[in-house]
């Protein structure tokens, strides 16, 4: 579209923007900072929201370059994050162009900074095209994922075998209507789910391709290696690999983020017998 094609509406001011001094792991809580920038004060607070590569944490701390954050907050999971990534401070320093638009809308977007002298104009600023994906009535995704009592991301290397048949993952609830005016931690326990919401886990295969969906399961929920055998198919080595995707849904929609697991499966010593099972011609036995 051409720049006379762009309408301004709304404005707001800069956020408080700095850079990670080093890698923030994961599960990470203390971040080192370096570059801070902010339009005048330094608008950071405890309490506040920032955002990291998409990831919203809580400041909980604010100490000379150093913050302490809670991780996977609001419809987000927590995820690791490289140096040099920038932290997004941005509190109440969000806008609106004041138009509600459709669930799956597509929408071109330029922002027009203040320059020290002058606004910046419109044909210097480079075009962004903005898909929505029903972000607003998605249900949040569980936090506290954990398989077999161990936490998924301190775990990352699961093994499913014969010595170890199955998995059993347990999570915590969250509930996007209550947490609306507040910030929840990946970390902190259940709340209540809001109505009608379930679990929904997907398998995908090594080359990342669904391979089994299994709908309406609850926390704790048993996954065995006879059913990964099944959803994976009959191995050519005795060591394949999967990732497991734990979604929350509600009427339809899914959590916009899913925690993804990934495991080894070990199926030496595993004995494969024909018959009918649901994997459409193999019946599995130890």
């Amino acid at each position: 579209m051409s720049n006379s094609d762009y309408i301004a509406r709304g404005s707001g001011s800069f956020a408080t923007v700095a850079v990670l001094a080093e890698p923030l792991t994961v599960l990470g809580t203390t971040a080192t900072l370096t570059q801070l920038k902010s339009d005048g004060a330094d608008a950071r607070a405890v309490g506040m929201a920032a955002m990291i590569n998409g990831e919203i944490v809580r400041v909980d701390e604010i100490s000379a370059n150093t913050i302490t954050i809670a991780r996977g907050c609001a419809d987000t999971v927590p995820k690791a994050h490289a140096a040099n990534s920038v932290i997004w401070f941005f509190g109440l320093n969000i806008g609106t162009d004041g138009t509600e638009y459709f669930g799956t809308q597509a929408v071109a977007v330029k922002v027009i900074p203040r320059t020290p002298s002058k606004i910046l104009d419109v044909a210097k600023s480079p075009p962004r095209d903005l898909q929505f994906a029903t972000r607003f009535i998605r249900p949040y995704p569980p936090a506290l994922v954990k398989v077999n009592g161990y936490e998924i991301y301190n775990n990352p290397s699961v093994l499913l075998s014969v010595g170890s048949p199955s998995m059993t993952f347990t999570w915590a609830s969250r509930n996007r209507v209550v947490q609306a005016d507040q910030l929840i931690g990946y970390t902190e326990e259940s709340i209540p789910p809001e109505a009608g919401t379930t679990y929904r886990v997907h398998i995908l295969n090594s080359a990342g391709t669904r391979v089994h969906t299994v709908d309406d399961v609850s926390s704790p929920w048993v996954y065995a290696i006879a059913e990964a055998v099944a959803d994976l198919g009959i191995p050519t080595a005795d060591t394949f690999q999967f990732t497991a995707l734990l979604h929350s849904v509600r009427d339809g929609h899914e959590s916009l983020h899913p925690h993804r697991i990934p495991f080894t499966v070990n199926a030496t010593g595993f004995s494969f017998t024909y018959g009918w099972s649901r994997s459409w011609g193999y019946g599995f036995g130890a």
